[in-house]
């Protein structure tokens, strides 16, 4: 709407709209325009963070549409369509063609899941969410910062798949926290790096972000009988972790894998986790100075129930935790922004 004259003007200069762009013959309906841009945009951000709007283009009958430096020409649909495709061009038609056609105790986890949301399609099931999880998180990174070629490798690799897709997950959730991600040099083996840096655009502080995902029986390509009632026992995965001690602000990201927490049961879980950090931080080597800024925790219970078309039971859950006695300072904001980060990447865009 347009302003009146004497109220402020709808730029943001901090002028009345008469001196500054009330002098000025624009026709109302192009300050329509600009102000629907603008809500878009603040829209955007609101719901999927600070990313890129995603391009997308009709070109006669087909789409186009843009990820980082790549352009796809395709049939026209909804941005979850064009997820449904955009993981096998990651990860290349001929690894996929071959991955679909082994036995099923052979076959990758990505086309386990593919093979249950094709079955499940047109409805929704929680396979359909894990697959498009790890495509989205491909697509941030591509449109926002990079993805390495080691990541898509790892991803490929069964044994690898786990550990690969949460630190996909850790660095779009970072991306759409706001945060700058960069990465360490790999060939600099002097001591063992975190995943990435994190530069919070704020402070201009940079973090170092390890991710460790929790490995349990009967999911995400691991053998053995499910526990549907384990508990997170994840102290060694955090001690492993702070064993790196980069020089920069650490932060430690654990994906603890349950089938759970239900809203009644994550009080249960929190004190599990509270009583694992006190745990390590009676350490002898970590009583006075405890080597990371703060663990956030996650879960995405979607590998669990991939045939279940219950959308709550496969939501993300985060928590956060800070030690008494860190070795760096941080205000706990920032680190908040990392664990909404999380959140904000399991809202796809819907065009």
């Amino acid at each position: 709407m347009q302003p009146s004259r004497n109220q402020l003007c709808h730029c943001g200069s901090g002028r009345r709209y008469k001196h500054c762009h009330g002098q000025l013959d624009i026709p109302a309906e192009f300050i329509h325009e600009l102000e629907a841009r603008h809500l878009r945009a603040v829209t955007h951000k609101a719901r999927h963070g600070a990313i890129r709007v995603p391009i997308v283009q009709p070109w006669g009958d087909k789409q186009v549409r843009v990820a980082g430096a790549d352009i796809f020409v395709g049939p026209c649909g909804t941005f979850n369509d064009f997820l449904d495709g955009y993981l096998e061009n990651c990860l290349g038609h001929e690894w996929w063609y071959q991955q679909s056609t082994t036995t099923s105790a052979e076959m990758h986890q990505i086309l386990e899941w593919h093979r249950i949301a094709t079955k499940a399609a047109p409805a929704w099931c929680a396979a359909t969410a894990a697959l498009r999880r790890v495509a989205y998180d491909l697509f941030v990174l591509r449109d926002n910062a990079e993805v390495r070629e080691k990541v898509l490798t790892r991803l490929r690799t069964r044994h690898q798949f786990q550990g690969a897709r949460f630190e996909l997950a850790v660095a779009a959730g970072a991306v759409c926290g706001g945060f700058q991600v960069s990465f360490y040099d790999e060939d600099d083996r002097s001591q063992q790096w975190p995943e990435f840096l994190a530069k919070c655009p704020h402070t201009g502080v940079s973090l170092a972000i390890e991710a460790k995902s929790r490995h349990r029986n009967g999911t995400l390509g691991v053998g053995g009988t499910r526990d549907v009632e384990a508990r997170a026992d994840v102290g060694g995965l955090i001690g492993r972790a702070l064993a790196k001690q980069p020089r920069e602000p650490y932060v430690i990201f654990v994906e603890v894998n349950l089938a759970w927490p239900t809203i009644e049961e994550r009080p249960i879980l929190r004190n599990e986790l509270q009583r694992s950090m006190q745990k390590l931080e009676m350490e002898p080597k970590y009583r006075a100075s405890y080597p990371s800024v703060g663990t956030i925790y996650y879960n995405d219970a979607a590998p669990w129930h991939l045939a279940g078309k219950d959308a709550s039971a496969a939501g993300g859950w985060t928590a956060i935790q800070f030690p008494r006695h860190p070795r760096d300072r941080l205000d706990k904001q920032t680190l908040g922004r990392l664990r909404n980060g999380m959140g904000l990447r399991l809202n796809h865009p819907s065009a």
